[in-house]
């Protein structure tokens, strides 16, 4: 990691709350993937209605912004305040919207909707009619299939498998 970037994880942490070591592995993990915090916060001199920054490009299905190196199927939908990043990949049906984020080498597929701040980022993978939304976080290695809800601040990360129920608070991340 370069020394900007080392800044700009001490920045990040600096604001007198806890911080997690979960925390901390994600930020680095966002800066490392290049992606760092998706488009708007990788260019802030960027806003809504500009001309895509360079490497990056509008989705026909609803206008967001997908990195060159993402693989974005035609039928998925990218919406306006969101992104797509790194080799990250939204496949078949998938939906990712609303200040929502996929980067790393994560996948998001069939019917599952990433969407209200909701981040899906390292290897992890999103699928069947499972939901990431309300800030829940899905990263590492992590499976969310089925009709799994990760919402309300939940992270699930490492090598987890979640198939079905509801997780809504930091106490339900696993």
């Amino acid at each position: 990691m370069s020394v900007g970037s080392s800044l700009k994880v001490i920045s990040i942490f600096q604001r007198g709350s806890i911080v997690s070591k979960y925390d901390i592995e994600r930020a680095i993990d966002k800066l490392l993937n290049e992606g760092s915090w998706g488009v708007r916060r990788i260019y802030p001199q960027w806003k809504e209605g500009d001309s895509p920054p360079e490497g990056w490009h509008r989705h026909p299905n609803g206008g967001g912004l997908v990195q060159d190196t993402a693989t974005v199927d035609e039928t998925a939908y990218v919406g306006p305040r969101a992104s797509v990043f790194g080799t990250a990949s939204l496949l078949k049906r998938a939906r990712v919207d609303d200040d929502a984020d996929i980067y790393g080498n994560a996948t998001v597929t069939d019917d599952a909707e990433i969407y209200d701040r909701g981040d899906v980022y390292g290897d992890a993978e999103v699928s069947g009619n499972a939901k990431v939304y309300d800030d829940g976080n899905v990263g590492g290695n992590a499976r969310v299939k089925g009709d799994a809800h990760i919402h309300g601040i939940s992270r699930i990360y490492g090598n987890q498998i979640i198939t079905t129920g509801h997780f809504t608070r930091p106490e339900h991340s696993v």
